[in-house]
C-alpha cells in the first residue's frame, strides 16, 4: 500500500532508509537490518527495535533526509507557491532595485545664455529602491515514541499511517500557513495598489461584463504607466507576463475559454501558473474577487528549511522539528490590479514632491518628481510651480509638466519651494524646499 502524497511503497521506503543508511557509513545497520520485502516488516521491525542505535539511525534519517524528499514532494499543495523566487543561502534581506525611464529634455541648437555650460549637466537616472527582510520563522514539532514505533511494524498498513502521520503533520501545516500567508500578501497588495469596482459575477450578463472588465485591463497594463503600482514608477507588464487569480467563486460563472484566449493562453493548460484560483484574498479583503499581477510581483525567499531532531532518554521518545524561515514581501515596482465588489470613488489622497529637500547651485537645473496617492479612475497628473525667486532673476523657471527646475545664475534669493498641485483636484499639493547656493563645491 502506497502513502497518500507519496510516490513510494512502504517496502521501498523502507529500503531506501537502510541504503541512504549505509551510504552515510552505517555498514553495521546494513548487516543488522534486512532489505524489507512484502512479507518481512516485523522482523525487520524487530531487528530495528532490538538494537538502539538502529533505532536512533532509523527514524533521523526517515525524517531528516528521505523525509525532507518526501516533503519536497508536496503532499499538499500551496497553489501560490508559484510565487516563490528561490533560495535565499545567506543573509537576511534583499534589496530591490528599480530603475526608472529617462525624461525627455527639449533640443535646443544653444546653450541658453544663464547656463552656457548646459553640457555638463548631470542627469542622474531615478533610481528607487525596496528592502524585503525575513518575516516568517516557524518551528513545527512532532513527538514520536516507542509504542508509536512499535506499532508501525506490526503491518505494513500501520506502517503507511506511522509515515504519513508524521509527514501530513509536518508539512500540511507549514505548506498551509504557507498558504495563508501568501493570501494575506495578495490583500495587501489589494489594499495598497490601483482598484476598479466590478458588479459580481452572478449571472451569464455580468460574467460577461467582469470577463470584459478582464480582457480590458490586462491590455491596459501593456502600457507603460505610473498609474498600477505601489511606488508610481514607469512600468508596464506585457500578457505574457501576467498572472490572474480568481476566487473561487465567481469561477464557475466564466468561461474560462474565453479568459484563457483573452490572456492569450493555451486552453490545452488553462491552470498553466497563469489563472490561478484562491478560495479568499485573506482577512478582511471579501470585497476583492480578482487580480491580475505582474510575474515579478512576489518577493518570497525560502531562508530555512530543515529538520532537527533531539531524543528524550529519560522517557524514551524523540521530538522532530521542521523549521522554516521566509521572506514573505511584494514588489512595489510591479503592476498589480485589483477587482473589488466594494464602492471605489475616485479621489486624490494626497501629493508628495521627491525629493522633498535639496540643494542646487545657482545656473544648474533638476527635474522634480510628484508621487499621487489616488483610488479610482482619476487624472494623477500635476502642474508643478516654483516660488519665493528673485523678480530680477527672471529664468529662474521650472517646467509645468515635467518639473524640471532650472536656477537662473543671477538669482539671489537663497530659498525656492517647488510646488506640485494635483490637476483633478486642485486643494491637494506636495511641497520641496530648495535651497540655493552659489557653488555646491564647498556645500
Amino acid at each position: 500500500m502506497a502513502v497518500k502524497g507519496l510516490k513510494s511503497s512502504g517496502v521501498e521506503l523502507m529500503n531506501a532508509v537502510r541504503s541512504s543508511i549505509i551510504a552515510n557509513n552505517g555498514l553495521e545497520y546494513g548487516d543488522r537490518i534486512p532489505i524489507a520485502t512484502q512479507d518481512n516488516l516485523k522482523e525487520v521491525g524487530k531487528a530495528i527495535l532490538e538494537y538502539e542505535s538502529a533505532k536512533n539511525q532509523f527514524l533521523d534519517t526517515l525524517i531528516n533526509r528521505i523525509g525532507l524528499v518526501v516533503i519536497r514532494n508536496r503532499l499538499y499543495k500551496n497553489k501560490l507557491a508559484i510565487f516563490k523566487r528561490g533560495f535565499l543561502e545567506f543573509g537576511d534581506s534583499i534589496e530591490e532595485i528599480y530603475v526608472d525611464i529617462a525624461r525627455a529634455i527639449h533640443y535646443t541648437p544653444e546653450a541658453p545664455e544663464d547656463n552656457l555650460c548646459d553640457v555638463f549637466e548631470q542627469f542622474k537616472p531615478k533610481v528607487v529602491s525596496a528592502f524585503h527582510r525575513i518575516n516568517r520563522e516557524d518551528t513545527y514539532p512532532i513527538t514520536i515514541n516507542e509504542q508509536m514505533l512499535k506499532k508501525a511494524f506490526t503491518g505494513w498498513a500501520n506502517f503507511d499511517s506511522f509515515v504519513a502521520g508524521i509527514f501530513n503533520s509536518l508539512y500540511n501545516a507549514a505548506e498551509y500557513d504557507e498558504f495563508i500567508l501568501f493570501k494575506q500578501l495578495l490583500g495587501a497588495s489589494a489594499q495598497n495598489n490601483y482598484q476598479k469596482q466590478i458588479t459580481l459575477p452572478t449571472d451569464r450578463s455580468t460574467a460577461e461584463e467582469f470577463t470584459i472588465a478582464l480582457r480590458s485591463a490586462g491590455l491596459t497594463l501593456e502600457y507603460m504607466s505610473r498609474n498600477y503600482n505601489e511606488l508610481g514608477v514607469a512600468n508596464h507588464t506585457p500578457l505574457e507576463n501576467q498572472v490572474l487569480i480568481l476566487r473561487s467563486d465567481i469561477v464557475p460563472q466564466l468561461d474560462v475559454r474565453v479568459i484563457a484566449n483573452a490572456f492569450n493562453m493555451s486552453f490545452a493548460q488553462p491552470l498553466n501558473n497563469r489563472i490561478i484560483v484562491v478560495d479568499d484574498f485573506g482577512e478582511d479583503n471579501s470585497d476583492v474577487v480578482a487580480m491580475i499581477v505582474d510575474d515579478e510581483w512576489s518577493m518570497i525567499y525560502d531562508t530555512m528549511y530543515r529538520t532537527d531532531s533531539q531524543y528524550n532518554a529519560r522517557h524514551t521518545y524523540w521530538n522532530y522539528f521542521l523549521h522554516i524561515g521566509q521572506i514573505i514581501s511584494a514588489s512595489p515596482f510591479a503592476n498589480v490590479y485589483v477587482f473589488t465588489t466594494a464602492t471605489v470613488t475616485p479621489a486624490i489622497n494626497s501629493v508628495e514632491v521627491k525629493p522633498n529637500a535639496i540643494t542646487m547651485a545657482k545656473g544648474t537645473s533638476h527635474t522634480f518628481e510628484a508621487v499621487v496617492d489616488y483610488d479610482g479612475d482619476i487624472d494623477t497628473s500635476v502642474t508643478f510651480s516654483v516660488s519665493g525667486t528673485n523678480a530680477v532673476a527672471s529664468g529662474t523657471k521650472i517646467d509645468a509638466s515635467t518639473g524640471k527646475l532650472t536656477i537662473a545664475s543671477g538669482e539671489t534669493n537663497t530659498t525656492l519651494t517647488v510646488k506640485a498641485t494635483s490637476v483633478a483636484n486642485s486643494g491637494k499639493s506636495g511641497t520641496a524646499t530648495v535651497t540655493v547656493v552659489d557653488s555646491l563645491d564647498n556645500v
